[in-house]
């Protein structure tokens, strides 16, 4: 066994560094009527609290809100976007429409949502507006300890094209490979962790939400800056969805199906219940992915008596816990020497024999915390007999991935893909 001492802080890596986790929890009212939109008030950013703007341009959020109306604008087309932050760029349309008056009014506190729409909308006559709200926004040092690791390497070297071909006519082998085990210092080190979470909320003219979504990240090496970027732009894209009506599930409302699934209650544990944007999210995907059944259509409101068939649910365990990766090292091929050697074949055609050297480069990397499998979701659903309270299809699920939201895809994509094949065996 070989000791390796890499103290100096240049030789150490951080594999995570090119790393973040990302997620959007989003929910939107489908009958809000959000395809019509033709004019928005866009909120300049708030911190601290979801009223407390920030709406001067040279600001810290001036930059922030700059870039979120020039992709709404690029992206998100078909809607005038109204800044209330006291950037004007004629080259991106920016501007507002309301007087400065009106904007200061505007940016104050309301006693309630409803308050605030009726103020915009008689100062604007906008069809809604959009709050941007950071609900984090702050650094974590992670301590990463001294450790000495081991790690497995080899030296080998290669021949290629060589005179004597192999058994299976090829001109390439490796020859002397020696493996042996290398101790690797990897010094202490604390790590700066950036955590956003960052909120979009669309209202009505009448201030109801019709549009939700948390975007929340963690990352060794991109900033608040970088990560903006990327939110901002997540946001846009999922509006312009919404806004060119891809969720209204065409196919659904041509569904001809005789048999009618209601859909149930949902039950959530507390740490989502607590939580607006999270609840929202899981039962927007619960009713999403219902609705994406070819030989069962849903039924709501009045039409609900006449279901065959509902289904109930629980979320029982909804977590993101990150794990910790010790200290480590990764082993690399690095070139120690090479020659080059000169021969004929029995055509006297020159060929050139390369033989090269390997030795193990060793690199030592600070712990971190992991994210691949930092979320798990546990759940229970089940399709009964409208009829006879008898269950016909029932299923618990347990799932982990870097983010809650696809936990909650995977589980109710899967249920009501089997409800759509059971439904499909019963119209035989």
């Amino acid at each position: 066994m070989k000791l390796k001492a890499l103290v100096a802080t240049g030789l150490v890596t951080l594999m995570a560094q090119g790393t973040a986790l990302a997620y959007d929890i989003m929910w939107f009212d489908r009958n809000a009527g959000i395809d019509t939109f033709r004019k928005v008030m866009v909120y300049p950013m708030a911190e601290g609290s979801r009223d407390n703007f920030f709406p001067d341009s040279n600001g810290k959020f001036g930059k922030y809100n700059y870039e979120l109306h020039k992709r709404l604008t690029r992206h998100a087309k078909g809607i005038t976007y109204y800044e209330l932050f006291d950037g004007i760029d004629e080259k991106e349309k920016m501007g507002s429409a309301v007087s400065k008056a009106d904007r200061d009014k505007l940016l104050m506190k309301f006693p309630s949502e409803k308050d605030r729409a009726a103020a915009i909308f008689d100062a604007s006559g906008a069809d809604g507006y959009i709050v941007p709200y950071f609900r984090q926004r702050n650094t974590i040092t992670d301590y990463s300890p001294a450790a000495y690791v081991t790690i497995r390497v080899k030296s080998y070297t290669e021949v290629r094209d060589a005179p004597n071909r192999n058994y299976d006519g090829t001109t390439s082998y490796t020859k002397d490979e020696r493996y042996w085990d290398e101790t690797v210092y990897v010094p202490e080190a604390y790590l700066t962790r950036y955590v956003k979470a960052l909120e979009f909320t669309m209202f009505n003219e009448e201030g109801n939400k019709v549009f939700t979504c948390l975007n929340r990240r963690h990352s060794y090496s991109r900033d608040f800056d970088d990560e903006y970027k990327d939110m901002k732009d997540d946001f846009a894209d999922d509006l312009k969805d919404i806004k060119k009506n891809k969720e209204v599930m065409k196919h659904h409302e041509k569904n001809k199906s005789t048999l009618k699934l209601k859909i149930g209650n949902l039950s959530l544990p507390s740490n989502v219940g607590n939580d607006e944007y999270k609840l929202k999210s899981c039962w927007y995907l619960f009713k999403t992915h219902a609705l994406r059944m070819k030989n069962m259509k849903v039924v709501e409101g009045s039409d609900a008596s006449t279901a065959q068939y509902y289904v109930d649910g629980s979320i029982s365990r909804y977590d993101f816990t990150p794990q910790w990766v010790a200290p480590y090292a990764t082993s690399s091929d690095r070139i120690a020497w090479s020659k080059e050697q000169k021969w004929r074949d029995k055509n006297n055609k020159e060929h050139t024999m390369v033989t090269t050297h390997y030795e193990p480069q060793v690199t030592p990397h600070h712990g971190y915390y992991s994210f691949d499998s930092a979320a798990s979701v546990g759940a229970d659903l089940t399709m009964y007999d409208a009829r006879t309270g008898k269950a016909v299809l029932s299923k618990s699920y347990y799932e982990t991935d870097d983010k809650e939201v696809d936990c909650v895809t995977h589980i109710m994509k899967d249920f009501f893909n089997k409800a759509d094949k059971y439904a499909k065996k019963q119209m035989k």
